[in-house]
């Protein structure tokens, strides 16, 4: 019910997201100075990352999957009409966009299994990357 009120109306989207991400990002900031602390590396997941420009951070990371494959993700997931997944959809950035200005793609177009051999694939980029830090 908070989805279709929010989702149907950015006025209302946008006095929730003036409230939250505020907070959101406090939290995030408090958990990432304690990892940084012990030299930890971690991952934070942001999912309106480009749309906020809330946040300095160099390598991002984007899950990808085509348009019409989220919007039938969701639709199949949540039970949602075609324009509630739109709606949804519609509030962020297009996933193409997002490609284009990540630094790493994981690409989840395919099954579970092509999935894991992408995660698969990322952490080893990860590890090479970081070879100094425990991982």
């Amino acid at each position: 019910a908070l989805g279709s009120i929010i989702f149907s109306n950015p006025k209302n989207r946008f006095k929730l997201e003036q409230f939250l991400h505020p907070l959101i990002k406090e939290e995030i900031q408090r958990q990432a100075m304690i990892l940084e602390t012990k030299k930890e590396p971690y991952i934070i997941d942001i999912p309106l990352f480009f749309e906020t420009k809330n946040y300095e951070i160099d390598e991002v990371v984007v899950v990808y999957a085509p348009l019409k494959l989220q919007r039938e993700r969701v639709m199949a997931r949540d039970g949602f009409s075609k324009e509630e997944a739109d709606y949804r959809l519609n509030a962020q950035l297009s996933i193409e966009q997002k490609k284009a200005m990540s630094t790493y793609v994981i690409d989840n177009s395919f099954n579970i299994k092509d999935l894991e051999d992408e995660v698969e694939k990322f952490i080893t980029y990860i590890r090479r990357k970081y070879a100094n830090n425990q991982i």
